[in-house]
């Protein structure tokens, strides 16, 4: 994790029983990067918006989630299986040769992570485990390609909630 981090505050709420729940956090812009997404900006003219990819559609075997997104996008599994998660993504590629990483401002516990085409071909992955900073970044400098830019949660807490992703140059 390089540069300072867009967060400004991390901020725990707790449920009627007094457990912590999943964190919110506020957000700074330093405006140094191209965006993916932003403030409830999903830039659809690079991104497409951003979607759902679920690897087992239309079947008994329909992966289970709830995603809410607003000026973030979060998303918490109902599955005890990753390989049962959905996972949201660009519903563009997103030609990432021009780029050295992805930025991802984050917290929660899941994976960020890049495919081509074919979306079950990972081509990098980057796990998220709860942070203070909430910063996770992607090295794809020997990605040249257009890619799906994707995340999902899992563990627990089996959520993750995304105020922003950039790439950087």
């Amino acid at each position: 994790m390089e540069g300072p981090s867009l967060v400004k505050e991390i901020i725990w709420s707790y449920d009627n029983n007094g457990r912590s729940c999943y964190p919110t956090f506020e957000a700074k812009n330093n405006g140094e990067d191209d965006t993916l997404f932003y403030n409830g900006n999903q830039y659809r003219a690079i991104t497409g918006g951003w979607g759902i990819y679920d690897p087992n559609p239309e079947t008994d075997e329909s992966a289970k989630y709830d995603l809410s997104t607003g000026t973030t996008i979060y998303f918490e599994s109902k599955e005890s299986q990753m390989v049962r998660n959905a996972c949201v993504m660009t519903n563009d590629m997103v030609d990432l040769t021009p780029y050295s990483k992805i930025r991802f401002d984050i917290v929660g516990m899941g994976k960020v992570f890049i495919t081509g085409e074919d979306k079950t071909q990972i081509l990098s992955t980057v796990w998220v485990k709860m942070s203070s900073n909430g910063v996770v970044e992607m090295d794809v400098s020997g990605i040249n390609q257009k890619c799906h830019v994707m995340f999902t949660s899992g563990g627990i807490p089996t959520y993750v909630e995304v105020y922003k992703v950039s790439l950087i140059k």
